[in-house]
């Protein structure tokens, strides 16, 4: 497992470790470990997290909603340790969440999306 893989699984974020009650809902690694997105539930809420040694500075965010409204955003990636860059956004003050039922997020980097897109539920 690559450090990416295990900073996402563990639920590390902006370099702070989660509460012993996190749990990882959906995650994805690509298969070379060079970034990993995820989608985290911690303290009842839910943090939408990327870690990467591959690539620096903004990134996009989208968040789907179940009546398939999108809504997209960028976020900084902030150095972690070493040569990995991380950032967790906190899915409730950045999108809207109004809805019951299943959300989706796409990371994406360079013009392009990044891995698959991941899923929670919400409400």
């Amino acid at each position: 497992m690559s450090i990416c893989a295990i900073s996402i699984a563990i639920g590390l974020g902006a370099g702070v470790p989660t509460a012993a009650g996190a749990s990882v809902v959906d995650s994805y690694c690509n298969p070379t470990g060079d970034y990993c997105t995820g989608v985290i539930k911690q303290d009842r809420r839910i943090k939408l997290k990327i870690s990467t040694f591959s690539f620096r500075g903004s990134y996009g965010l989208c968040v789907r909603t179940p009546n398939r409204r999108t809504r997209c955003h960028h976020f900084r990636l902030h150095r972690h340790r070493g040569d990995i860059y991380e950032d967790g956004v906190d899915f409730a003050k950045h999108f809207p969440h109004r809805q019951t039922g299943r959300y989706t997020v796409t990371w994406h980097k360079f013009g392009n999306r990044l891995g698959k897109p991941l899923h929670f539920p919400y409400g």
